[in-house]
C-alpha cells in the first residue's frame, strides 16, 4: 500500500509529511519554500494591509493543513486495517483454522480516495500559493513607502533609548554612591588611622556593576564591631 513519505513542510502547527505527488512537492519547495507555508509568516501589526493579507494568509494555511490531515487520517486508517488483519491470520495459523474474510479497504478504492484527498491538497496549496504571490507583490509595491514610514518611527524610539539610557546611567550613578556612602560610613564608625573618603559624586567606573555586595550595608562576622547589634539580634530579626 502507497503512503505519504516523511515530513517535508513546515506549516502552521509544525511539521506535516506531503503526498507523494511531484507536483505539490515542487510548490512546497519554490512557492510555498520555508516560512511561506507558515501561518507565522507575516508579522502581526506592522501595517494594517499586511494584517489583512496575514490573516488571509493563516486562513489558507489552514486549509492546507486540514487537507493534509485529512489524507493523512485516512493513510493511518489503511495502516490499522493492514495491522489487524496480519494479526488476524497469525492468530488463525496458530489456531490451526482458515484465514477469515479479508475485510480491508480494497486497494482499488484506497488509490482512488487517496487521489481524491492529494487533490484537494494540491487545489488548497494552488490557492495558498497564489495568495503567497500576491503578498510578495503588494509589498514589492508599497516597498518605498513602507520603508519611509518605519524610518518615521524610528525618531521617537531612538528617542525612548536615549532618555532610558540617561535614567539608566542616573541610576547606576545613585546606586554607587549609596554602596560608597556605606563604605563611608563605617570607615568613620572604624576611626582608623586612615581618613575616610568622602564619597565621591562622579559616576561609577565602566566595571563596576550594581550588584548588592552582601556586606556593603553591614559587617561580615569577622569584621563586626562592640557597637555592631549582636549576631543573635540577626537572627530573631529573621
Amino acid at each position: 500500500m502507497e503512503s505519504v513519505e516523511p515530513p517535508e513542510t513546515q506549516l502552521d502547527f509544525g511539521r506535516l509529511p506531503l503526498p507523494r505527488d511531484p507536483k505539490i512537492r515542487v510548490l512546497f519547495a519554490t512557492v510555498l519554500a520555508g516560512q511561506r507555508s507558515a501561518g507565522g509568516w507575516l508579522a502581526a501589526g506592522v501595517f494594517d494591509e499586511l494584517d489583512e493579507l496575514r490573516d488571509e494568509h493563516r486562513r489558507r494555511v489552514t486549509r492546507v493543513e486540514a487537507a493534509i490531515q485529512t489524507l493523512l487520517r485516512r493513510e493511518q486508517d489503511w495502516k490499522e486495517e493492514d495491522a489487524g488483519r496480519a494479526e488476524e491470520l497469525r492468530a488463525a495459523h496458530r489456531a490451526g483454522e482458515a484465514p477469515p474474510a479479508d475485510e480491508r479497504t480494497a486497494d482499488v478504492e484506497r488509490e482512488a480516495e487517496r487521489a481524491r484527498l492529494t487533490e484537494s491538497v494540491w487545489a488548497a496549496a494552488q490557492v495558498l500559493a497564489e495568495h503567497v504571490t500576491r503578498v510578495v507583490e503588494t509589498v514589492r509595491g508599497r516597498e518605498d513607502e513602507w520603508l519611509a514610514d518605519l524610518e518615521g518611527r524610528l525618531g521617537p524610539a531612538a528617542a525612548k533609548r536615549r532618555e532610558a539610557e540617561r535614567l539608566l546611567h542616573q541610576a547606576r550613578a545613585e546606586e554607587f554612591q549609596i554602596h560608597g556612602r556605606a563604605k563611608w560610613l563605617k570607615a568613620i564608625a572604624d576611626n582608623g588611622p586612615l581618613f575616610p573618603l568622602v564619597p565621591a559624586l562622579e559616576g561609577p567606573p565602566s566595571q563596576w556593576t550594581p550588584q548588592r555586595d552582601t556586606y556593603t550595608f553591614s559587617r561580615h562576622w569577622s569584621d563586626r564591631k562592640p557597637w555592631n547589634r549582636p549576631l543573635d539580634d540577626d537572627v530573631e530579626a529573621a
